[in-house]
C-alpha cells in the first residue's frame, strides 16, 4: 500500500477507536473536548510520525495514548506504547 492509502487506513482507524472510547469513557471523551487540537495547526503523520513543536503536540500524546490502549486490549494486554522522538533534533523540534 502507498503512504496516503495507510494514512487514510490509520484516520479510519483512529476515528472508530476514539469513538468507541467516548462511547466507554466518559471522563476520556471530556478529556479530548478539554483538549483539542490546536486551531490552525495540522498534524501530518509521516515516516517520523507527528513532528512539531511540543507545545503543539499535547492533544496527540493523548489521542495516540488512547489508540495505543486500545490496540493493546485488543490484542490481549500486549505491550503497546509510544516512542517520543527528540534528542537528535533541535530543542523545540519533537515527535510521537
Amino acid at each position: 500500500e502507498s503512504l496516503p492509502e495507510l494514512a487514510a487506513a490509520f484516520e479510519a482507524f483512529a476515528a472508530a477507536a476514539l469513538e468507541q472510547v467516548a462511547e466507554s469513557l466518559p471522563e476520556l471523551a471530556s478529556a479530548f473536548e478539554e483538549l483539542a487540537p490546536p486551531d490552525g495547526v495540522t498534524l501530518k503523520y509521516g515516516t517520523a510520525g507527528f513532528r512539531t513543536k511540543a507545545e503543539l503536540l499535547d492533544s496527540t500524546f493523548l489521542r495516540m495514548g488512547a489508540l495505543a490502549a486500545i490496540r493493546s486490549r485488543c490484542l490481549g494486554g500486549a505491550a503497546v506504547g509510544l516512542m517520543v522522538t527528540a534528542s537528535h533534533n533541535a530543542e523545540p523540534d519533537n515527535g510521537i
